[in-house]
């Protein structure tokens, strides 16, 4: 669309490019959080919220937002957010969300792509992801191949008919360029199925 902001430099892979979010993407982004896949497991956890009111979590306490879209047709498919950060201590909160027909292939790209910017542009000593247990079973090889589990908290959150588990994960800036000198071809292997589902409480 017209007012379409172009990728940053840094900010495309092989097949998914980020750029910043504009305003025609709040309907699309809503659509898609709301759909039957993400409604109850995603950040509004059941909750309808108005257009107005979904706009503005879109930006609550929100240091960086960018669309997810694909390379060859531009479309769509998701965001990323880094919110609650904390720059005196050196962290913040990172959270994804792309549609259910593109977490195989996104995952490790646009994670990638996300996580380099957040630790090239600010001094965060770690990333935080705040994930549900129902999301654990789209990515069984994301939280212990990438991050460290800091936190358990049982049966926390109410989810279709019954309590779930949630979890806090730690992505260390050390461990990241560790990862980030192996090979990333099989790096992205062992995450190809896996979904980027960080949750906004």
């Amino acid at each position: 669309m017209a007012d379409e902001a172009p990728p940053l430099a840094g900010l495309a892979g092989r097949a998914y490019y980020l750029r910043p979010l504009t305003v025609s993407d709040y309907e699309p982004l809503r659509f898609m959080e709301l759909a039957e896949d993400a409604i109850h497991v995603y950040r509004h956890r059941s909750v309808t919220p108005s257009p107005d009111d979904f706009v503005r979590s879109q930006w609550a306490d929100v240091l960086v937002n960018f669309a997810v879209c694909r390379r060859d047709t531009d479309e769509l498919v998701g965001n990323v957010v880094c919110y609650r950060a904390d720059h005196q201590a050196g962290h913040a909160w990172l959270s994804a969300f792309v549609t259910e027909k593109h977490r195989g292939a996104a995952s490790f790209e646009v994670l990638s792509l996300f996580v380099e910017y957040l630790f090239s542009s600010f001094r965060f000593r770690k990333l935080y992801a705040d994930i549900v247990a129902p999301n654990l079973d789209h990515m069984p090889s994301f939280p212990d191949y990438l991050f460290n589990r800091e936190a358990a908290f049982v049966d926390d959150v109410w989810i279709q008919g019954r309590y779930h588990d949630r979890y806090v994960f730690a992505l260390w800036r050390d461990r990241w360029i560790e990862l980030m000198g192996q090979d990333q071809q099989r790096m992205g292997a062992q995450l190809a199925a896996d979904l980027i589902s960080g949750e906004r409480v």
